[in-house]
């Protein structure tokens, strides 16, 4: 499977993310860019391993793929990750049989985490505060909307550190229909604060801190469920798309589905 011709500037994330369906074997996902060997374009390979008939996410960090071409690895070669021309995924175990894999999706993860192009490769992203990774992030367009709707924007803007875990624009559409209309009227103001509270716990929890602290309050009341299966990190009934979005003041978890306070009518 291959896309046709892109131009892709992934300098600013850390790798590819998959949610993938297979049959246990190994693939690989390949990135061609504008590297050549002897005027041959070349190809830089990541590879991956499946469960068999399990649906997981899977993480191809970008410093992992090696340079080939015509099966020789060229281990010193750069990928240069400002311009991907093409993304493939391709069976990576030689073993003779039929295969099995569904792709859900490709991402990347790490925003704001990745190398720039080569003349920045060693210059560190500075890490933004918690409310402007938010607004810059366009997974997160719906939930800031409902934080100005409740008026918690300036909540953010304190000392203490915060961890939150911050629905995309998906999980959002994936609430009963027209339940968000409804949370973002002004005589709603307060429920929704409920509810957007919920995502938010006082002091600074990275995923593993998470995952072994297992129940964790919330800012105004109630608890969330924090454990780790398949290495996925699951929040209630959420799984977390990408952990630890490192801010100066805090840390941010995007997860795929709004988590509902229990005592919520």
């Amino acid at each position: 499977v291959r896309s046709r011709g892109v131009n892709f500037d992934l300098s600013n994330d850390l790798g590819l993310l998959l949610l993938v369906k297979g049959d246990g074997r190994t693939y690989e996902a390949r990135l061609d860019s504008t590297a050549t060997f002897r005027g041959n374009p070349l190809s830089f390979l990541g590879k991956f391993k499946t469960k068999k008939d399990q649906r997981i996410q899977v993480k191809v960090p970008f410093e992992d793929f090696i340079a080939s071409w015509r099966g020789r690895q060229f281990p010193d070669e750069v990928l240069d990750t400002s311009a991907i021309r093409r993304v493939s995924i391709l069976l990576a175990d030689k073993k003779p049989g039929s295969f099995d894999l569904e792709i859900e999706w490709i991402r990347t993860y790490g925003k704001g985490q990745g190398r720039k192009q080569k003349s920045v490769e060693n210059v560190s992203a500075q890490p933004k505060r918690l409310i402007a990774t938010v607004v810059a992030d366009g997974r997160f367009t719906i939930f800031k909307q409902a934080l100005d709707a409740a008026k918690l924007t300036v909540f953010f803007q304190w000392d203490n550190p915060l961890t939150i875990f911050a629905p995309t624009d998906e999980a959002f559409s994936n609430l009963p229909e027209g339940l968000l209309e409804e949370l973002l009227k002004p005589d709603n103001r307060e429920k929704l604060v409920s509810l957007l509270a919920y995502h938010v716990a006082a002091g600074s929890f990275d995923a593993k801190q998470a995952v072994a602290e297992k129940n964790i309050n919330m800012v105004r009341g109630g608890r969330i469920h924090v454990t780790s299966h398949s290495k996925e990190t699951h929040v209630n009934d959420a799984i977390v798309l990408e952990p630890d979005i490192q801010c100066v003041d805090g840390i941010i978890h995007a997860i795929d589905t709004v988590l509902i306070p229990e005592n919520s009518e």
